[in-house]
């Protein structure tokens, strides 16, 4: 997915075309970055699925675990002040804390290698809120960036050479969302870089 200008000099949007790819696509998107405790334990569940379906896929760090929320453009694309304007629309967002259940398993059918994702039951109404208060915040700033309609809670763990259909976890594993994240993933490098942080109320 790549993305391109409208006529506003500050206004993107999204274009699903297939057209060549831009140089420096290092992407930038907020997300919750899941902790090291129950990183580690996602991990764990990834290890658990490569081996049961010999997937041959390389784990992602678990540092780099996330729900992937709003996208907002590529770094190359986003100067400073635009960062800026994003992190104040992500600083009106007022949500509360909420946790997510993560039950079963499942393959993206995109091209190989295809992705193996943690979906979520219990949670998703939540996650879904904080996408579209996002969403809402970033379509009012200046940049206009309005998030896709299509919307999948997901954690990515691996990339395997086999589809695995959808399967029950026997330990579904239960995180808490506290806040959410400007990321710039550095494309290749398997590192993330933050932009800014948010919190979430504490719950009453």
């Amino acid at each position: 997915m790549a993305w391109r200008r409208r006529s506003h000099p500050n206004q993107l949007q999204f274009d699903f075309g297939g057209g060549p790819a831009e140089p420096n696509r290092d992407p930038v998107f907020f997300a919750n970055l899941i902790d090291p405790t129950n990183a580690a334990a996602l991990g764990r569940v990834a290890q658990a699925q490569n081996d049961q379906f010999e997937l041959q896929g390389a784990l992602r760090p678990t540092r780099n675990l996330h729900l992937s929320l709003n996208p907002i453009g590529h770094r190359w694309m986003l100067d400073d002040r635009l960062i800026d304007i994003a992190r104040q629309a992500a600083s009106t967002v007022e949500m509360s804390c909420f946790d997510l259940v993560f039950d079963r398993v499942m393959s993206f059918k995109t091209r190989q290698p295809y992705p193996l994702v943690l979906r979520c039951g219990s949670g998703s109404a939540s996650v879904i809120a904080l996408y579209r208060a996002i969403g809402e915040a970033m379509a009012g700033s200046e940049l206009r960036v309005r998030a896709p309609l299509s919307f999948t809670p997901h954690v990515t763990l691996l990339y395997g050479s086999k589809l695995v259909p959808a399967t029950a976890l026997d330990e579904p594993v239960m995180v808490r969302v506290r806040d959410f994240t400007l990321v710039h993933s550095l494309h290749g490098q398997s590192l993330y870089k933050e932009l800014g942080r948010w919190p979430l109320r504490a719950n009453v």
